[in-house]
């Protein structure tokens, strides 16, 4: 590999590096904004039953529901690695609270996956 090659390289790995340090934070659960949490025992929102489906929807609008997998909290994430790696006294970082998730898709009214939407919290190489 070329030196430029190499450098390039290195620039696409301290980037993907740097992805993996600051996940996306999965929006907090609040019916007022249509952000629900899903249950066993509950209909899902696509589902006859469920309190958005009452919702009316103007003239050519769809719902379609982003769907939230793996779900974590960053703060676990962040003791693991202060366990594991101590602590940093230069980190002043305090983004790390909420939830992540390790995928997200969007399902449409019709209960099918949107192909273009499925996104992986760390894509594999």
């Amino acid at each position: 590999m070329s030196g430029e090659r190499e450098r390039q390289a290195a620039v696409v790995e301290y980037w993907r590096a740097v992805e993996l340090f600051s996940p996306q934070k999965v929006p907090a659960v609040l019916s007022r904004e249509r952000i629900y949490e899903v249950a066993a025992d509950r209909a899902l929102p696509w589902e006859d039953g469920h309190p958005v489906r009452s919702l009316p929807l103007d003239p050519g609008y769809v719902w379609q529901h982003i769907v939230y997998g793996g779900c974590f909290a960053l703060a676990d994430v962040r003791d693991t690695l202060l366990e594991v790696f101590g602590r940093d006294e230069e980190d002043v970082d305090g983004r790390m609270d909420g939830d992540s998730a390790l995928f997200a898709l969007t399902i449409t009214q019709r209960t099918a996956i949107s192909r273009t939407s499925c996104t992986a919290s760390s894509p594999t190489t």
